[in-house]
C-alpha cells in the first residue's frame, strides 16, 4: 500500500469465535472505500487459537495484555487519517456508508456513529457543545476521529498543559502529549473518548443504523462475579477522578454524569447501602458530591434530588 490510507479500522480480538471475527473484519471491507483507502489493523491479545491470517488484514499477535494495550499498539501502527474501533465480535452495518462519506469532510475532526432506533440523518456542531450539551456514549466503536488529535497537533485542543494524573500509570500524563487507553483497567472508553472529544474542533453527528453491537455472555459489562464487580466499580472511580483532576471546563457535566452513573451502579450491582454510602464519602472528599446542578436529562435531576435526601 503507498501513501497513507483514508481511514485505519483497528479490531483487537482475544478468544473471539473464528466465525464472528471473519463476520466483522468482511463487513469492514464490504464498505465503500478503495483498497489503498482502507487500512484493517487486528491485534490478537494473546488467543488461545492464534487468529489466522486474513487478505487485507495486518495481523499482529502479543502475550494476551488486555484491551487497552491491544488499542495502543495498534495506534502506534496506524497510517490512517481517520481512526476507527471495532469490537472483533460487532459488524458494520450498510448504514456505515454514511460516515464513510463524511471522510472527506477536512472541517470534521470527529464522526458519532448511529445505531439502531436514531433517525436518520447528519447534523453538525463543535465537539465543545456536544460535550456541554449531549448525553455522549462513552463507547470507543461510537466515534471515528482524526489521527492527528492524538499526538495534542489539533488546533482546537483544550487541554491545560503540564496536568499529571496522580497514582495511576495512565499513559495520558501530560495533557498536550500522545493521547492512550489507560492500560489494565476495566471503562478505558470512559476515560479516553471525552479526552479525545476535548481536543476536537466541529464534528458531525451520524443517525441510523450504522454498527451492530452484540450482546455476548461473560463479557466485559456482563461478568457478575464479585471481584469482577469490585474491580469495574474502582476502575470506574479512577476514571472519574482522573478526569476530575484535570479541570477541563468542556468536561465538567461528563464527570458529573459519570459520577452519577458510578453510585448508580453500585447500588445496583453491590445492593448494599453501606458499601454505596462509603464510596460516596470518598467522593466527597476529593470534590465530587454532591451532585453539582448541570444542564443535562430528567433522570439526572432526579437522582441528584433522590441521593440529596439518602446519600447525603
Amino acid at each position: 500500500m503507498s501513501g497513507s490510507p483514508l481511514i485505519t479500522f483497528i479490531v483487537p480480538t482475544y478468544n473471539i469465535e473464528g466465525w464472528m471475527l471473519r463476520e466483522c473484519i468482511g463487513s469492514i471491507l464490504a464498505q465503500p472505500l478503495a483498497d489503498d483507502e482502507r487500512e484493517v489493523i487486528v491485534v490478537d491479545d494473546g488467543s488461545d487459537e492464534p487468529v489466522a491470517p486474513m487478505d487485507g488484514v495486518t495481523l499482529v499477535r502479543e502475550t494476551n495484555s488486555g484491551q487497552a494495550c491491544a488499542r495502543n499498539l495498534a495506534l502506534d501502527m496506524a497510517r490512517g487519517e481517520w481512526v476507527a474501533f471495532v469490537d472483533a465480535d460487532d459488524r458494520l452495518l450498510e448504514g456505515w456508508g454514511r460516515v464513510v462519506n463524511l471522510l472527506h469532510d477536512s472541517l470534521l475532526d470527529v464522526i458519532r456513529i448511529g445505531v439502531a432506533g436514531e433517525r436518520k440523518g447528519v447534523r453538525c456542531l463543535s465537539a465543545a457543545d456536544y460535550l456541554l450539551g449531549e448525553n455522549m456514549p462513552g463507547a470507543a466503536w461510537r466515534y471515528v476521529f482524526r489521527r492527528r488529535l492524538l499526538d495534542g497537533s489539533s488546533p482546537a485542543l483544550r487541554f491545560t498543559p503540564g496536568i499529571v494524573h496522580e497514582g495511576t500509570k495512565s499513559p495520558n500524563c501530560d495533557a498536550v502529549s500522545s493521547l492512550r487507553f489507560t492500560p489494565g483497567i476495566v471503562h478505558e472508553d470512559e476515560e479516553f473518548m471525552p479526552l479525545m472529544l476535548a481536543r476536537a474542533g466541529e464534528m458531525a453527528v451520524v443517525g441510523g443504523a450504522c454498527y451492530y453491537y452484540r450482546v455476548r455472555g461473560g463479557s466485559t459489562m456482563t461478568t457478575a462475579s464479585r471481584e469482577h464487580i469490585e474491580r469495574r466499580l474502582r476502575d470506574f472511580e479512577g476514571v472519574v477522578r482522573r478526569l476530575h483532576a484535570l479541570q477541563i471546563p468542556v468536561l465538567r457535566r461528563r464527570v458529573a454524569q459519570l459520577v452519577m452513573d458510578y453510585v448508580y451502579n453500585s447500588m445496583r450491582l453491590e445492593r448494599s447501602y453501606a458499601a454505596t454510602r462509603t464510596r460516596v464519602r470518598r467522593l466527597r472528599d476529593c470534590g465530587l458530591w454532591p451532585l453539582p446542578p448541570i444542564r443535562a436529562t430528567w433522570k439526572y435531576d432526579l437522582f441528584r434530588l433522590v441521593t440529596r435526601i439518602l446519600l447525603p
